[in-house]
């Protein structure tokens, strides 16, 4: 295994995190649960990650299983453990109406070209399927989403795609941020409410680089084989013939004692070469 060390670039600082006060959590709770009140009935985009399982969990809550529709996108972008993941907190919650659409498809333009604002055409594509349902029955009923006040700091053309078919931010608009939706998720006994966030496979591929079930493949089984050895926050970054290892700097040391197992899992997938990325996963 090769060790590697990428190029400084430029990365938007992060604040440490400041201690969550209970009482604080309870407020933007109610907060919470005060605006999605003002729906009779809401749509939720569910992808089964903390952030979207509040607040799926909290519109049951507030407006009753009958009054709400979960969505999850089904696509090759989504490693199969997550899709099952989303289904499983789905019963858990008792959602009486969830629908798994397929989309969105890999042979438009931004997948092949795997342009820049490949985000904001996805984004848009999932978002008018789940509007298109949503309007079959009611013109009325908003689709809500799980941003939170952190994620508008960050570059998300998705965020921008969401904005212009009017996508309801609870979250934020109940002030919560990362750390506030996750302590708010363990106030309400939610099973994933420290689970890292999930960043789509076609992340793993640099731009200008096509997008294929292939290369999704790859990525998919390869970070599968890692998680199995108990390397849970990683990334296998796709460059063409060789992979590049994303893992904690403390996880590092156990990884190379098996390098020769996973260089030789990895090159199996259709890699030449295989890389570990020295500035680690932060």
């Amino acid at each position: 295994m090769t060790w590697w060390k990428k190029p400084t670039g430029i990365k938007r600082k992060r604040g440490k995190n400041k201690p969550v006060d209970r009482d604080d959590i309870e407020r933007k709770l109610n907060s919470l649960k005060e605006f999605i009140s003002g729906f009779k009935k809401a749509g939720v985009a569910f992808s089964g990650g903390t952030d979207s399982t509040l607040l799926l969990k909290v519109c049951l809550e507030v407006l009753g299983p009958e009054k709400v529709r979960a969505f999850t996108a089904l696509s090759p972008l989504v490693p199969r453990k997550e899709q099952e993941e989303a289904r499983r907190l789905s019963r858990l919650l008792q959602v009486k109406d969830h629908r798994f659409l397929e989309v969105p498809s890999l042979t438009t333009y931004p997948f092949r070209h795997n342009t820049f604002d490949r985000c904001y055409h996805c984004k848009g594509e999932i978002y008018d399927r789940f509007q298109g349902e949503l309007k079959a029955v009611d013109n009325n009923i908003p689709l809500l989403e799980g941003t939170n006040r952190e994620d508008l700091e960050d570059y998300r053309p998705g965020l921008e795609a969401a904005r212009e078919r009017r996508a309801c931010f609870p979250l934020v608009e109940a002030g919560m941020g990362k750390e506030e939706v996750r302590e708010a998720a363990r106030f309400l006994g939610l099973p994933n409410w420290n689970k890292p966030a999930q960043a789509c496979l076609a992340s793993r591929i640099p731009y200008g680089e096509e997008i294929t079930l292939n290369k999704l493949c790859q990525v998919e089984e390869g970070e599968r084989f890692l998680q199995e050895l108990g390397f849970f926050n990683c990334r296998l970054r796709h460059h063409g013939s060789w992979a590049r290892l994303e893992i904690p700097r403390e996880k590092q040391k156990a990884l190379l004692k098996r390098g020769e197992e996973i260089k030789g899992y990895i090159q199996k997938l259709g890699f030449d070469k295989v890389v570990l990325d020295l500035e680690g996963r932060k």
